[in-house]
């Protein structure tokens, strides 16, 4: 999915295609202003949770990521 966003530069406006990502979880364009990138993966901050516990892992200093799924430390070291 591409944005077109117009910039003002140097008097000019101009556009700058953007190209949106698609996150695994949900499916959904990820037009935040972060995302999550776990091992080539994009996520919504609210939509990376561990996959056992399902903890938000948004705020978390780090994850963990297995066979295609997602950890939180407690659950990857199980």
């Amino acid at each position: 999915m591409e944005s077109r966003i117009k910039s003002w530069n140097e008097g000019h406006t101009a556009d700058l295609v953007t190209e949106l990502r698609t996150c695994v979880a949900c499916g959904e364009p990820i037009a935040d202003k972060y995302l999550f990138d776990v091992d080539g993966c994009s996520w919504h901050g609210s939509c990376l949770r561990c996959s056992v516990c399902l903890t938000l892992l948004e705020r978390q200093p780090s994850c963990y990521f297995r066979d295609r799924q997602v950890y939180c430390r407690t659950d990857y070291a199980k």
